[in-house]
């Protein structure tokens, strides 16, 4: 009885110091600090094991923890010096330095990745007015169906979150002060330091759209520079950036399109300066086939003319000899006979009966045929059927 008693008591002790253990997590009321104390923790887009993972996080990170999110993820705010999202450029009204507004429209706001060359999905939207803060990141410029578009890389806006697995860490005992820590993003902290910046077009402030067509022509600038000197085209860039410079009158953004026109200027006088060179090469490269036909001809004398043909018609059998040797009569267009012709050995003439030839050769005159006589030394087809 008593060792039955021992073993309840100890079970009912060690179900009490589990249900202590859990107690901080289930009891836990946001927001609070959280310690990460798993190695290489994913920082997801969304809740989901196979979501886009934003960044990684190492044991001992902190995190503020604004959400349990089905007891299983922990929604934190993504930290400063590593949260990246991304915005289209064309979506904001004006950009001065680091900061920006979106446009009347809003925009949606994609998750991103140190060192990811692509936005990830939709992690937000920024409302019309609202500010946003750039990070030093260069711009990525993607294609599209509707041209290039440039995105921006900002820091994530107040609302966005990031989700890490609930059993990845733990509540930190004491939380460390806001003004202290460095590493958290202070939510409304970018809309607070903007407000005290002016967003009127003005000196230092540069039109969404001149950045926007600044980066699209610069990413062809590119383009083309990567191609043989010789399927060059920058005339068109050079045409945007003078409609750009015409149609733009602030100072800063003329400041910016002045030195690109020159750059572009200068690989337009490039272009043409190879086309040119081309030119004089290939008229070069003529003359010197010229003077060799030249030089060859001169070397070889004159071309062999072919021999003017004695006469011309069909050739039809007769009954007619010379000194016992058959001859052919030659019959003209008109019907009549032309001469006769006196065939050497070796030339066949049945291939030409009653064909139309041309007849080189000696002519005469014969009294017994009192006609021409040809003696034959060619018949040339002239039917080629």
């Amino acid at each position: 009885m008593a060792s039955t008693l021992a073993v309840v008591w100890l079970i009912a002790a060690c179900a009490q110091t589990r249900a202590d253990g859990d107690a901080p997590r289930r009891a836990q009321v946001v927001p609070f600090y959280g310690v990460v104390s798993e190695r290489r923790v994913e920082a997801m887009a969304t809740p989901e094991a196979r979501a886009f993972a934003v960044d990684r996080l190492e044991p001992g990170s902190r995190v503020r923890v604004v959400e349990i999110v089905d007891g299983n993820w922990w929604a934190v705010e993504p930290v400063s010096d590593r949260g990246v999202c991304w915005v289209p450029a064309a979506r904001l009204v004006w950009i001065h330095g680091k900061m920006g507004r979106v446009g009347k429209d809003g925009v949606e706001v994609r998750a991103g990745r140190l060192g990811a060359r692509l936005p990830g999905p939709v992690c937000a939207r920024a409302v019309a007015g609202s500010a946003v803060r750039f990070l030093d990141l260069p711009p990525l410029e993607l294609a599209s169906p509707s041209g290039i578009t440039v995105w921006r890389a900002i820091a994530p806006p107040e609302g966005v979150r990031w989700y890490i697995a609930a059993w990845s860490a733990t509540p930190a005992e004491s939380l460390p002060s806001r003004a202290k820590n460095e590493s958290m993003l202070l939510p409304g902290a970018v809309d607070a330091a903007l407000s005290m910046t002016s967003f009127v077009p003005g000196e230092g402030a540069v039109r969404v759209e001149v950045e926007s067509e600044l980066a699209r022509l610069a990413a062809l600038e590119r383009a083309m520079v990567r191609k043989p000197i010789d399927e060059w085209d920058f005339r068109p860039i050079l045409n945007a950036l003078d409609n750009l410079i015409a149609t733009t009158s602030d100072a800063k953004a003329q400041a910016l399109l002045k030195p690109r026109r020159a750059r572009v200027a200068a690989r337009l006088e490039a272009e043409e300066a190879s086309r040119s060179i081309e030119r004089v090469i290939e008229r070069g490269r003529r003359r010197d086939r010229e003077l060799a036909a030249l030089l060859r001809d001169e070397e070889l004398g004159p071309r062999p003319t072919a021999r003017p043909f004695l006469a011309r018609g069909l050739v039809q059998p007769s009954s007619r000899e010379i000194n016992g040797e058959r001859v052919y009569a030659l019959i003209g267009d008109d019907g009549k006979t032309v001469a006769y012709l006196k065939i050497p050995p070796g030339l066949e003439v049945g291939p030409q009966m009653s064909k139309r030839v041309g007849v080189r050769g000696k002519l005469s005159y014969d009294e017994d045929l009192r006609a021409r006589l040809i003696a034959v030394e060619d018949l040339i087809p002239l039917d080629r059927r």
